[in-house]
């Protein structure tokens, strides 16, 4: 019994990183789709990632995401 305590125990700590996370890559997604309605019209992958990492301005992830031509 006392392994099955100190093994769950175990899983919840490697597994509260990830949620946290999983929690700016939702809130980044909303905010680049808050920004660009439509989508994003370029391939940047990144976008999301460096949203998160850097905390780019609107005009940033504008530029990133869906550029005026």
């Amino acid at each position: 019994m006392k392994f099955f305590i100190f093994f769950v125990f175990i899983l919840l700590a490697f597994t509260a990183e990830p949620v946290e996370s999983r929690n700016c890559g939702i809130k980044a997604y909303k905010t680049i789709m808050r920004i660009c309605p439509d989508g994003c019209t370029t391939d940047d992958a990144t976008l999301p990632t460096r949203v998160c990492a850097f905390a780019l301005s609107k005009e940033e992830i504008q530029n990133g995401c869906c550029p005026e031509e």
